[in-house]
């Protein structure tokens, strides 16, 4: 596991089609009012915590989320292999619809391949102590099953920093 034994993790702000309650996947959207609002909230939080190094997906909501966090203070490097699930077909429309979400929908990603594309990032790239991860919900589920840790929904809302530890070869967390 080459994670490092302390990591930061937060899901991008509220998106337009996250309030529209529909699929983003690797759909390019922006960030709400209210999205933008409560990385800045955030912002002031984290003011004092050091980040060694900041990785976004090449997705806009965030390079934009981590942009508002840290403007040029921070390193940063995007990487593709972190966007979020590929939903092909099923992209912007309701995630009422879905109902098995292991499928791989026509021009998109089974969940064991997307599944075995983040595992495969985080197991062959070293990442820096302290690092901050500006990721997807998706990628934060495959985060959690690789560290085997089980949680509730709560975890998963745009806007929640999650900080991790790695004690005794197992890791907490706290949201922050």
């Amino acid at each position: 596991m080459n994670l490092p034994r302390h990591f930061y993790f937060l899901r991008h702000g509220e998106t337009f089609l996250n309030f529209k309650k529909k699929i983003s996947g690797q759909t390019n959207t922006k960030l709400t009012q209210k999205g933008k609002n409560d990385i800045l909230k955030l912002k002031k939080k984290i003011k004092k915590i050091k980040i060694n190094h900041v990785y976004t997906s090449s997705l806009l909501r965030t390079r934009e989320t981590s942009n508002i966090l840290f403007m040029n203070r921070v390193k940063r490097t995007s990487l593709k292999k972190f966007d979020e699930r590929n939903w092909g077909i099923l992209e912007k429309k309701n995630i009422s619809n879905i109902k098995n979400f292991r499928i791989k929908p026509k021009n998109g990603e089974s969940l064991h391949q997307f599944e075995r594309r983040i595992i495969k990032l985080i197991s062959n790239r070293k990442f820096e102590e302290k690092s901050f991860f500006c990721l997807h919900k998706g990628v934060l589920k495959v985060f959690l099953k690789y560290m085997k840790i089980t949680i509730k929904n709560k975890i998963f809302e745009n806007s929640k920093l999650i900080e991790f530890r790695k004690k005794n070869q197992k890791y907490t967390l706290k949201i922050i």
